[in-house]
């Protein structure tokens, strides 16, 4: 009997165990996307000749992930003499 008893606390402990890792690995999957969009909008903003500083990184960055905001990439790639047509590319490939 207890055998029987020793096994299933050993199938439990290995259930439990694979949901741990799963959702431990939950937002490394889920932050690799955002990285790439933000890493599209520097590459599109580099390749339109400007240069890519921490104001164009920070602002890429804020454009991209799972909570993006936009208007916030624009305005301060804006600020930065991005042209508002450059500054809304960069930032909608940021969003993706």
């Amino acid at each position: 009997m207890i055998t029987n008893w020793g096994e299933r606390m050993k199938r439990r402990l290995g259930a439990a165990l694979g949901v741990l890792v799963s959702a431990a690995a939950i937002p490394f999957v889920t932050a690799l996307p955002a990285q790439a969009t933000a890493e599209d909008c520097k590459t599109y903003l580099s390749g339109a000749g400007y240069v890519i500083g921490a104001g164009v990184e920070n602002a890429c960055n804020m454009g991209s992930g799972p909570f993006p905001k936009p208007e916030f990439c624009i305005t301060q790639l804006q600020s930065l003499q991005v042209t508002p047509e450059h500054a809304g590319a960069a930032c909608e490939l940021a969003r993706r």
